[in-house]
Parts: C-alpha cells; sequence; structure tokens
C-alpha cells in the first residue's frame, strides 16, 4: 500500500518514528483529553464556533460507531481500545474533510488497529497510517 517503501527497507525506523511523530503532532492539534480521560474536539484557533460545533458533533459521530464496534471480542470493549479508535477516525475524518467519516469505516479500522496492536505503544498511530493508506487504495 505504500506505508513503507519495499524498496528501502534501511529506512523503516527512521519513517517509522516521523509519522508516529506528525500523528502525534495532529492528535495534540485537534484533540484534548478531559480530566475524565474523555477526548474532546479541540477549536482550530479561528474562534469559528460553527466549525468547532461541526467538530463535536463529527467526534460524536464516530464516538458512537466506536461504541458499537465488535463488542462480542474482548480486545474492542477495552476503554483504551475505543478510545484509540476514536482519536484515528476522527483525526482521519479532520484531516480529509472531502471524504470525512463514513459508517462503516470503524469496522476497517477495527480490524486494521487489532493487526497493529502487537506493539501496543504504537499501535494507535501505526493503525492512523495504514488506515489512511487503505482509505486511498478504496476510493
Amino acid at each position: 500500500m505504500g506505508y513503507l517503501p519495499m524498496a528501502h527497507r534501511e529506512n523503516w525506523n527512521a519513517i517509522h518514528a516521523e509519522k508516529r511523530a506528525l500523528y502525534a503532532s495532529y492528535k495534540g492539534e485537534l484533540l484534548s483529553v478531559g480530566e475524565d480521560d474523555a477526548l474532546a474536539a479541540k477549536d482550530n484557533g479561528s474562534g469559528d464556533a460553527a466549525a468547532l460545533q461541526e467538530a463535536k458533533d463529527l467526534l460524536q459521530e464516530v464516538h458512537n460507531d466506536v461504541e458499537r464496534t465488535r463488542q462480542d471480542v474482548n480486545f474492542f470493549r477495552k476503554p483504551e481500545t475505543r478510545k484509540s479508535l476514536l482519536s484515528l477516525l476522527f483525526i482521519y475524518a479532520r484531516l480529509n474533510p472531502g471524504i470525512r467519516y463514513v459508517q462503516g469505516m470503524h469496522q476497517v479500522a477495527a480490524v486494521v488497529f487489532w493487526v497493529m496492536s502487537a506493539e501496543p505503544e504504537t499501535a494507535e498511530a501505526d493503525a492512523f497510517w495504514v488506515f489512511s493508506e487503505l482509505m486511498v487504495e478504496i476510493k
């Protein structure tokens, strides 16, 4: 899919580090964590109340789908799993306003996140990038 270039395996560690840092930057710009550990959409600095409300509505829409994701599997019932799925899907939608969020993306992201969860500390960022590449292939 192009996430890691096969011809340049020697650069994979550097590419991973760069993409993980970029994802962390996006997350810091677009989401905040409240005292109750809940995620909240951040104002983009424009002071545009309508844009902030749109972001909050999007976050709620994604949250609703994530809460229904594969509840038959213990992994997806874990709060940290749901929080990661919510984060990566919300960030993807905010960065891709032409595509936004479409119901069902949570099911695709769930599979990607499950696969990437072998390394829990980097799973969210890595799943975001793989999911993003997959969405390019799908559309």
